[in-house]
């Protein structure tokens, strides 16, 4: 999961018209420049994202001799010369270290998270200039944050505490910044050098996931698989990006609803024993959360596990027949036997068959009551994006050896298997490397094409503008109208 930051500004650039005579001074000469500086940034900000290019490390250090007794304190960081790039495309160049103190003071019985950042400052925008100087060099600016904004870049970030826990007291304490013991997981009053941006291409597009809740156990689970997903999808996928957070739409009625100025869902994960509590309670907000979702050309992806689909005892009974075939030896005295359990696989092949189709007759029922048909089969072909982009599949993947179905209903997925399990953490060490790899693979293509079929719609549609420009830089504008 990756940091958004906005794409180049809508503004037609304006260059300076040169011809015989005319005259140059201090404006034009900086009109022209800026030209240049600003067509320089907006490639950078069009292709890549703010990042550290080297150095830039954070350093807990002694506070300087020449600093007042006051603030003679542990609070001291000292940032190391390096290189960074801002979301403008602005270089900071710190060509030595320095020195700085963290000021922030947490309540007593509080937390409190700070950003170290160094953002970029233009020598045309400081109050005071040397006007006796024939250069003026470009400078940085250290600062201490609660919040990122969008121009600054994270050197590092601190959960500042000012108590200490022995046993079941709490005492105030000193705070004292240190290097982390553990870089991985950083304690409180440590240096997290973690989220520090590093050197990377934008990406094109950003999912956004919405997980389906009713506070029950599976809940955090859940979420849990699907972020290891989305962070598969930074490692596998990278043209695709994903919000930092997954977007939690509760059915109970008593649970408080995402901000409305949450972004959209791309993909909404709808598990199938929720959708079935919510005929008895929360149906209004499942209802209202599929219709803004389809609304909005996000995808709806039902997942039911092979329990939930009756199918547990289908597929183990059929996983011992095949077994029994494949060990059963090639006897013309056998030949009954094999006849007799071919025939009997045949039958578990027919029920399995129709217990997948009494699933897939409940769910375009569920949709056809909240106004959305379910057209087809939803049978995928071989050539179909889920199976192609950007990871080919022939079979797909397998959960408890059995191969995942997967039907499609325009933006309706139906995913029957718990393939979430194995995107997440697997605590009995039983589960295969290349079954998790191919599972993340797979997953990346449900995303992958929950984002281009969202993608490919709103480009067919009219945006809407808050305002509309009074010139573009279309030759169309420069045409002669009628009567003109």
């Amino acid at each position: 999961m990756a940091k958004s930051y906005p794409v180049p500004p809508l503004h037609i650039f304006e260059r300076l018209q040169i011809s015989d005579g005319l005259l140059m001074n201090a404006d034009l000469w900086h009109q022209a420049h800026d030209y240049h500086r600003q067509r320089q940034n907006f490639v950078y900000q069009a292709l890549h994202h703010p990042a550290i290019i080297y150095g830039l490390g954070v350093v807990a250090i002694h506070p300087p001799s020449d600093v007042q007794s006051t603030y003679r304190d542990r609070r001291w960081v000292e940032v190391q010369p390096g290189v960074a790039i801002d979301a403008q495309g602005n270089p900071i160049v710190v060509n030595q270290p320095e020195p700085f103190r963290i000021e922030s003071e947490p309540s007593p019985d509080e937390h409190l998270l700070v950003y170290l950042t160094v953002s970029y400052v233009d020598p045309d925008e400081m109050r005071a200039t040397l006007s006796d100087r024939l250069t003026i060099a470009e400078r940085f600016r250290i600062v201490e944050k609660m919040t990122l904004g969008p121009n600054d870049v994270e050197l590092c970030r601190i959960m500042l505490s000012g108590k200490e826990i022995t046993g079941k007291e709490i005492t105030a304490k000193e705070i004292a910044i240190a290097a982390a013991a553990n870089v991985f997981h950083p304690q409180a009053n440590e240096l997290d050098l973690r989220y520090r941006p590093t050197i990377q291409f934008r990406p094109t597009g950003t999912v956004h996931l919405a997980q389906l809740t009713n506070n029950v156990p599976t809940d955090d689970t859940t979420t849990l698989n699907l972020q290891y997903l989305l962070i598969a999808l930074g490692q596998l996928s990278p043209h695709l990006t994903s919000s930092d957070a997954i977007e939690h739409i509760p059915l109970s009625p008593s649970a408080s609803l995402p901000s409305p100025a949450t972004p959209l869902p791309t993909l909404l994960y709808a598990p199938w024993a929720l959708l079935q509590q919510s005929d008895v309670d929360g149906s209004d907000r499942l209802t209202a959360a599929i219709h803004t979702t389809l609304q909005n050309w996000g995808t709806v992806l039902i997942t039911a596990t092979f329990a939930e689909a009756g199918l547990d005892n289908l597929y183990q009974l059929q996983q011992e027949l095949r077994g029994a075939l494949e060990n059963l030896e090639d006897s013309p005295d056998l030949a009954a036997m094999r006849h007799n359990l071919e025939n009997e696989l045949r039958a578990f092949d027919q029920d399995i068959g129709h217990q997948i189709q009494s699933l897939v007759q409940s769910v375009k029922s569920m949709m056809e009551s909240m106004d959305h048909t379910l057209h087809g089969d939803g049978v995928l072909s071989p050539l179909h994006p889920l199976r192609t982009t950007p990871f080919l599949f022939s079979q797909l993947p397998q959960v408890k050896s059995t191969p995942i179905t997967l039907f499609q209903w325009g933006q309706v997925l139906l995913l029957i298997g718990d393939l979430s399990a194995y995107w997440g953490p697997d605590d009995t060490w039983q589960r295969s490397r290349t079954a998790i790899r191919t599972a993340h693979e797979f997953g990346v293509n449900l995303l992958t094409f929950a984002w281009q079929q969202q993608h490919l719609t709103q480009l067919q549609r009219i945006e809407e503008s808050p305002t509309s420009p009074t010139s573009t830089g279309s030759l169309r504008d420069r045409r002669p109208r009628q009567g003109e």
